[in-house]
């Protein structure tokens, strides 16, 4: 509050009021949203402020959207599995499974269904690093690298250094994710990219727009940067950098954002390499952007998806899809809500605004 006060001149009683509207009516943004979306700027009209979305209001938007009656195909876009298997029948690549931790039979899948089972998965079967995700999560929810194992002490080193009790890490995969827990290569980031961004994963977040009767194409896309222990990304996680990216060229066409608790700061370069975003260009743009429209285009009655890629050394590699994808650090870049006409003119004909 205290920033917002001593910056731009707008007072605690205006910015409580702003809050109470904002978080309480139709909008129903978070506080931290609030800030980090800049809504205390008194350039900001009223119905500018409301046009934003938040986290709370993106999925029941996005269902309005993706009218869940004519989603035939949905639960290949929830279930990592069962996506994966669908981008590779088509030809594309995904993330290799080593191990599947759960009680359905995958036949030729190594399958653990026990906890002594994965834990000699662990420490006799796998080569390191690898990375695990829960087979229905979202914004990296229960993901985690793992870089190796002490089978002395019985713990596991995380990817960000970390040390964890085997025990407890598996009693939480049973437990937590009972429904399935997937164990997946590390995949290995293209030195293509290593002058651009060091060793922080290079996530191209997808949103493809499909009308019925056309083929898809894409809405928009984004650059994020993870951290270098992660192949996902977490919703506002501190110090993240997110850029929007041109689809046709690889450039990037925004500010680097990056949060700071409840503000978010735009940059010029990337703080990690302090490469200019000018200088920056994304390889193989065009693979990707056909592999996105290819897999969209097999989801007939879902209008926005998201994808997840990752440009490895051996090419792009779809990490996973979602078809409520958040819409927060787009709308921060580009400093327009959602459901501002000025946003995206294809908006116009979506149902739900």
């Amino acid at each position: 509050m205290q920033i917002a006060k001593s910056k731009y001149g707008v007072g605690h009683a205006q910015q409580f009021l702003d809050l109470l509207w904002l978080c309480g009516g139709r909008a129903k943004l978070r506080p931290k949203e609030y800030y980090q979306y800049g809504l205390y700027r008194p350039e900001l009209s009223k119905k500018e402020k409301a046009a934003f979305l938040g986290k709370n209001r993106n999925s029941a938007h996005m269902k309005k959207v993706n009218d869940p009656k004519l989603m035939n195909y949905e639960l290949f876009v929830h279930d990592k599995l069962l996506f994966d298997a669908l981008v590779s029948s088509l030809g594309h690549r995904s993330p290799k499974l080593l191990a599947y931790a759960g009680q359905t039979d995958l036949g030729s899948v190594r399958t653990l269904q026990s906890k002594d089972q994965i834990a000699s998965f662990l420490t006799t079967e796998v080569e390191f690093p690898i990375f695990c995700k829960p087979r229905f999560s979202s914004l990296g929810e229960g993901a985690t690298q793992i870089d190796g194992v002490d089978r002395e002490t019985g713990t596991i080193t995380l990817g960000d250094t970390t040390t964890v009790a085997m025990s407890d890490f598996i009693d939480r995969v049973l437990t937590e994710h009972a429904d399935g827990y997937l164990f997946q290569e590390r995949v290995n980031q293209s030195p293509d990219l290593l002058e651009a961004f060091g060793q922080a994963p290079a996530i191209l977040r997808y949103v493809t727009l499909k009308m019925p009767g056309e083929s898809a194409e894409v809405f928009y896309l984004l650059l994020r940067l993870s951290k270098p222990d992660s192949m996902g990304v977490l919703e506002y996680t501190e110090g993240l950098h997110s850029a929007e990216i041109d689809s046709e060229s690889g450039r990037v066409i925004s500010d680097f954002w990056q949060v700071e608790g409840f503000f978010s700061t735009g940059l010029r370069s990337n703080t990690d390499t302090g490469m200019a975003r000018e200088e920056i260009v994304i390889p193989a743009i065009d693979e990707m952007t056909r592999i996105a429209v290819d897999i969209h285009n097999h989801f007939q009655s879902i209008k926005i998806l998201g994808f997840d890629f990752i440009l490895s050394d051996r090419g792009p590699v779809v990490l996973e899809a979602n078809s409520a994808p958040s819409n927060r650090a787009i709308q921060r870049l580009r400093d327009c809500g959602f459901f501002n006409p000025a946003f995206d003119a294809r908006m116009a004909s979506l149902p739900g605004r």
